[in-house]
């Protein structure tokens, strides 16, 4: 796998909530929960390895549907660096996983 695949998936932390996923409220509560970790962590992260970075927040409410190696439902937020232009998930947001939501973190 390249260097952009390899971190993505090193740094992937799992988002699980106590509501079924059948719940209409199990995708607000994960991705409030994604949310507030990725503003948490991602400015200190962009200050860390001083380049852009980004946190991409995933929802998958089906077992196996967008991801066949996870057999559970889960959120996802994905962190990585910016090393190159074409490393920006924006420009890939459909062939990943149930994206939902791209933040992006220039540091200052």
């Amino acid at each position: 796998m390249d260097q952009w695949t390899a971190e993505r998936w090193v740094n992937d932390v799992h988002i699980k909530s106590p509501l079924p996923a059948s719940d209409p409220a199990w995708r607000a509560d994960v991705l409030t929960q994604a949310l507030l970790f990725a503003t948490g962590i991602v400015p200190g992260f962009a200050a860390l390895a001083q380049r852009p970075v980004q946190a991409v927040i995933g929802l998958q409410s089906a077992p196996g549907r967008a991801d066949p190696d996870i057999g559970y439902p889960v959120g996802s937020v994905h962190l990585y660096q910016l090393v190159q232009q074409e490393d920006d998930a924006r420009l890939r947001i459909e062939s990943d996983a149930q994206p939902v939501l791209v933040v992006t973190s220039h540091g200052t």
